[in-house]
């Protein structure tokens, strides 16, 4: 059977359950909460209306500053000034700081309370004012109450933006717009105070370094003038230009000079050889004539004449200084030229008395050729010695012109810096006749007038939200912990033996709990006697050896699981099929057929132990003629003793004799041994448990110990009052038919 190992199976751990089982069970549980559920959601839901009436609408202000950095490409950007700035540049998260600091709310507080005091709002201040008593008119809070009041206002960044959003929260929206943008405001002139007095500062670095590139300009001007002036240099591009010109004509000159000493002396030679042949002593006198001192004298004057004029035509730069050069040296020369042909003439004339004509002839040319030759090589040595002295200008002009560069450098870079420093100050004074700052309102946040808390929708979501929270979590909670039996698959996946299950039936006065005890008697065709007869059949069914099996005991693990209720009503099922049945009471400390069937419990079983009664006495007869009962009699101080003596199985046996099946109802079998004594002198036991009110851990510790005791007396268990209507599946459609049926 499957049953047969039971204490090997007896606390098996639950299969894993369906889908399907998990829905059932949680349905069942819901269903069996119903009323805490709707109350508590019923609560929360009163709780939330109520708390939705009573609060007070909270709007919000917000006010959207934006803020511009200074620098950064703008009129006083990096590039500017090497970097110059008229306002450092500050991170946002520096000027939330600012906002929130005590120096601005002071200030904000200031202008908020002269606003409040000089104007007339249309409007109330529930943040701003008090009323010093009640019902009397409120009055604006002073500079330093409001200053306080301003925590409330809070600074935040859009999105990462370079904007700023103040915001402030209260009862009137008008209050509140007045604040936050009051407090934006405020800022705004403070970055607008900032403003002008970073140009005021940047105006007075500007004048005085302006000043001092003037004064720098000048010293390097006077340095540059004195330089010039000590190296003989007017116009140093003229000057340079005019060195490298003379010396081009010098060397041009000594060019033409060396060409021309080579032919004269190559002329002169020719000469001198041919007045060589005609006659060696006129050439003799030649050399003598021309050594003359006052020949010579004459010559050189004019050689050094003809020089200077031709070094200061070279030098000339037009040819009108050439023409007046000309116009300068001509009448000297002329005077010297006419001194030296009337010299050489005497000459001339002394050497050729008494010559031929052509010897005179010849004379005159080797005189001039001397003449000549002496000049250009005169010419020759005074070109060298002025090319010397050019060169060594030249030579001393680079040093001079290194000075001369790195002056005009200075004064490059002074006059840049001095001319951007104008351009600033220029730009410097139009920003300050103007209206600057680096911040501006985007958005007053007149529009945005509807109240931010409470939401009502989300509290109200959220209050029946909490509810059914609250109620399920209870539900769960007290299922959780609750271990009593809840369905009759409980029982048969412990391991026992589930012989059937009773439905619940309504019970509203005493009188209808004794009609109850016995519904097989009142109400045969009704579900809980269908089920009474399932009982009985399994039960049948369950012994093999039907012909020793006529007692049978009724227990369970604690009061009040129904035992005289299922005693009553298996034994009339019973009497049902013909049998001769008998319904002993033998619950000696607590009995209650005697009240299902309204006698008295006395003469009873302990009446006729105590030889009290006879048996006839305590034989009660029931509607049915087949179906007798026996009270309990007299309680007696010791029942365990009693019910175990030899004399109450002397009275069992006798029973058995009288009648086919005898039914005995019991004390619980946790609570007293006296069940235990009455499972060992009967032929078989039924244990009984309530649902939702056994523990299944309790029953289940019963049901083991009535198995290690004899299992073969176990019959199985039954489940008591047993919603099938809270159930799920098969039980309700089973509940369903029957109901319907019995209508």
């Amino acid at each position: 059977m499957k049953y047969e190992n039971f204490e090997n199976t007896a606390d098996v751990i639950l299969e894993e359950k369906t889908t399907k089982e998990l829905v059932a069970d949680l349905y069942d549980i819901l269903r069996e909460n119903v009323v805490p559920i709707i109350a508590i959601l019923s609560v929360s839901i009163i709780i939330t209306i109520y708390y939705l009436n009573t609060a007070e609408n909270i709007y919000r202000s917000t006010t959207l500053l934006k803020i511009e950095e200074m620098g950064g490409g703008g009129l006083f950007g990096d590039k500017d000034l090497g970097g110059f700035q008229t306002q450092t540049s500050k991170s946002i998260s520096d000027r939330i700081l600012f906002l929130e600091s005590f120096a601005f709310r002071d200030r904000v507080s200031e202008a908020l309370h002269d606003t409040l005091t000089k104007s007339t709002f249309s409007f109330g201040f529930p943040l701003l004012s008090r009323a010093e008593e009640e019902g009397a008119e409120p009055k604006i809070l002073n500079r330093r109450q409001i200053r306080s009041k301003l925590r409330v206002v809070t600074v935040e960044q859009r999105d990462g933006l370079s904007a700023i959003e103040i915001s402030v929260e209260g009862k009137e929206f008008n209050e509140l717009s007045l604040i936050s943008n009051l407090y934006a405001n405020e800022y705004i002139e403070y970055l607008n105070e900032v403003s002008k007095q970073d140009l005021k500062s940047l105006k007075k670095f500007l004048e005085f370094e302006i000043e001092n590139k003037t004064a720098q300009l000048k010293a390097n001007e006077a340095e540059t003038q004195e330089f010039l002036i000590e190296n003989g240099i007017i116009d140093v591009n003229s000057y340079f230009s005019n060195l490298f010109s003379q010396i081009y004509a010098l060397e041009k000159s000594q060019v033409e000079l060396n060409f021309e000493i080579a032919s004269t002396q190559r002329n002169l030679d020719s000469l001198e050889v041919y007045m060589k042949t005609v006659d060696n002593e006129t050439l003799a006198l030649v050399e003598t004539e021309l050594n003359r001192t006052s020949l010579l004298e004459i010559q050189k004057q004019i050689n050094t004449l003809k020089i200077q004029e031709e070094f200061d035509l070279i030098l000339a730069e037009d040819d009108e200084v050439r023409e007046q050069l000309k116009e300068k040296y001509a009448p000297r020369l002329k005077i010297l030229n006419r001194l030296r042909d009337k010299q050489l003439d005497e000459s001339v004339n002394n050497l050729t008395v008494n010559s031929y004509l052509d010897k005179k002839e010849l004379t005159i040319r080797i005189i001039e050729s001397k003449n000549q030759l002496d000049q250009a090589r005169l010419r020759k040595a005074f070109f060298e010695e002025q090319y010397e002295k050019l060169s060594e200008q030249i030579n001393n002009f680079q040093t001079v012109n290194a000075r001369l560069n790195e002056l005009q450098r200075q004064r490059g870079s002074i006059d840049k810096l001095y001319g951007l420093l104008v351009e600033k100050y220029q730009e410097t004074e139009i920003l300050e006749r103007t209206r600057i700052g680096s911040g501006y309102i985007l958005d007053p946040g007149w529009e945005r007038r509807a109240p931010v808390r409470p939401d009502k929708l989300k509290i109200f979501v959220f209050g029946i939200s909490i509810g059914f929270i609250l109620s399920f979590g209870f539900a769960f909670i007290r299922s959780f912990f609750d271990k009593s039996i809840k369905s009759p698959e409980i029982i048969d996946k412990k391991g026992a033996s589930l012989l059937a299950w009773i439905p619940s039936m309504e019970v509203h006065t005493k009188e209808a709990k004794n009609r109850l005890d016995k519904i097989v008697l009142e109400n045969p065709k009704a579900t809980a006697s269908e089920s009474f007869k399932a009982l009985r059949t399994r039960i049948h069914f369950a012994r093999l050896d039907a012909e020793n099996f006529q007692t049978i005991l009724i227990t369970s693990s604690i009061p009040s699981e129904g035992k005289t209720t299922v005693a009553v009503n298996l034994a009339a099922s019973f009497a049902q099929t013909e049998k001769k049945v008998l319904l002993l009471d033998c619950d000696l400390r607590k009995p209650r057929i005697h009240n299902a069937f309204g006698v008295d419990k006395q003469p009873g079983l302990t009446d006729y132990l105590f030889g009290n009664a006879t048996l006839e006495e305590i034989e009660h007869p029931t509607t049915m003629s087949n179906f007798n009962f026996i009270a309990s009699g007299t309680i007696p101080p010791n029942p365990s003793e009693i019910l175990g003596s030899k004399q109450m199985q002397e009275v069992l046996e006798t029973l058995k004799k009288r009648y086919d099946l005898v039914v005995i109802d019991s004390p619980p079998f946790v609570a007293v041994t006296d069940s235990e004594i009455l499972f060992n002198i009967t032929d078989g036991a039924v244990l009984v448990a309530r649902a939702n009110t056994t523990p299944i851990d309790l029953m289940m510790k019963t049901y083991t110990q009535l198995y290690s005791i004899n299992h073969n007396k176990l019959l199985g268990a039954v489940l008591n009052d047993f919603s099938a209507k809270s159930s799920y599946g098969s039980y309700y459609s089973y509940y369903y038919y029957y109901a319907k049926s019995e209508k």
